[in-house]
């Protein structure tokens, strides 16, 4: 991730994707990283901007657990004229207004002592604000393992009568809180390196979201996750 190296595994994934994209009668393209997967989806989504129109690339949604990624790219389709405070840190979850970035859907879900993400989707998030990490991000505070059915799935986004381990509806109907200070941190760090205006006016992305912080409109992870929306074969 370090040296922008195209494994084989990233270079299989962009031909397998970009073909699946071009075809007309594709609507919608989800895309899911564990890991090193995370890392394999962020190179390939670099390559696929680069290769195909804004028609092709909003066709996307991705969503990440545990990911080794170090960033997530998600150019804006426009700037916003005018951008409220509030709007900057809802990010995805604004409803009313049409999405202002080509993927129109990313999500990130990290355990907060997962190692991996510690120096992943954490890291890049809190910690190294240089990069940008597109997408809201979820984190189960607490929560530690890395596998992905055994510490994420099941905890996460269980399946009723069949795993559902003791504490797994605590992460989907906790409340959804922003951290306020981070966001804005970001946004200025964002705006800061594309030479754009500070103090939350660039109209980036900058959304994180944990069950832990201050306490934001009061939504749960259920009203917020779009991948959610999938459960029991449905489509949001």
């Amino acid at each position: 991730r370090c040296l922008d190296y195209k494994s084989s595994g990233v270079r299989t994934s962009y031909c397998h994707i970009k073909a699946v994209l071009l075809d007309p009668d594709v609507k919608k393209v989800v895309l899911i990283g564990h890991s090193q997967g995370g890392i394999i989806l962020s190179l390939v989504i670099d390559q696929l901007l680069t290769a195909l129109p804004v028609a092709c690339m909003s066709k996307v949604e991705i969503y990440t657990f545990g990911s080794a990624a170090s960033h997530f790219s998600n150019p804006l389709l426009y700037a916003p004229k005018k951008l409220s405070h509030a709007k900057a840190l809802d990010g995805d979850l604004d409803r009313e207004n049409p999405p202002s970035h080509v993927i129109s859907h990313i999500e990130h879900y990290a355990n907060e002592y997962d190692l991996v993400c510690r120096w992943g989707t954490l890291h890049c998030t809190e910690g190294d604000l240089t990069n940008r990490y597109a997408g809201s991000v979820f984190v189960r505070m607490g929560a530690t393992g890395h596998m992905m059915n055994q510490h994420y799935l099941d905890f996460m986004f269980p399946i009723p009568g069949e795993t559902e381990p003791a504490g797994a509806d605590d992460f989907l109907d906790s409340i959804v809180t922003t951290d306020e200070v981070l966001a804005m941190q970001r946004e200025d760090a964002a705006a800061s390196a594309a030479g754009g205006p500070k103090n939350g006016k660039s109209g980036l992305e900058t959304s994180r979201h944990s069950p832990s912080q201050r306490t934001h409109k009061r939504q749960t992870v259920k009203d917020v996750s779009r991948l959610w929306k999938y459960q029991k074969g449905q489509s949001p």
